[in-house]
């Protein structure tokens, strides 16, 4: 029989926490059959017992974001922001993908929201499209202005045709279309 104690249970508290992987904790719990909820309650008990556990956060970021543990990665974010700790302008990036693929716009707008300060044109165009998804003209139009111009360079800042014609049409829909071309 196999007893497995609790992340928090098994690492003592310390003014610094000695180094180990913590994404490779996380992946053992999830290969012993632990669900993402139990995954991030034990994560989520350590790091309120055990702060400087965080110091190892970013790694396990990565690592989530790379094994595609979503539902894991965007639990530990909103963990993470509700204390007032930097999330990575890559892990947003993931976020709002897999929000998006999903069709939970309101989420996608909702990340963009939360990281203003890091937000990639990239993203800016995902945050263009999760508007238009809710019939948000204003917001889709403030992030389409908030997009670097294009350059001769780079067309990387562009929306997609389909984005433009969306845009379009609703501006028509809404008679703003003097907004849109603007």
């Amino acid at each position: 029989e196999i007893y497995t104690l609790s992340l928090h249970d098994a690492l003592p508290i310390f003014d610094t926490a000695p180094a180990f992987d913590l994404a490779g904790v996380v992946r053992s719990m999830r290969a012993l059959g632990k669900t993402d909820d139990e995954v991030f309650g034990e994560l989520r008990s350590a790091l309120e017992c055990n702060a400087s556990i965080a110091d190892g956060v970013s790694d396990l970021l990565e690592a989530l974001r790379r094994e595609g543990a979503m539902q894991l990665l965007d639990g530990v974010v909103k963990f993470l922001e509700a204390r007032h700790r930097g999330v990575d302008a890559r892990t947003y990036d993931a976020l709002m993908m897999w929000h998006s693929k999903r069709g939970h716009f309101g989420e996608v707008s909702a990340l963009g929201e939360r990281c203003q300060e890091v937000v990639t044109p990239k993203m800016r165009i995902m945050l263009v499209g999760a508007a238009l998804r809710q019939s948000r003209l204003s917001d889709a139009l403030q992030h389409v202005n908030l997009l670097p111009r294009k350059t001769a360079a780079s067309n990387a800042n562009t929306p997609p045709q389909a984005m433009v014609a969306r845009l379009l049409s609703l501006a028509a829909r809404e008679q703003r279309l003097h907004d849109a071309i603007r």
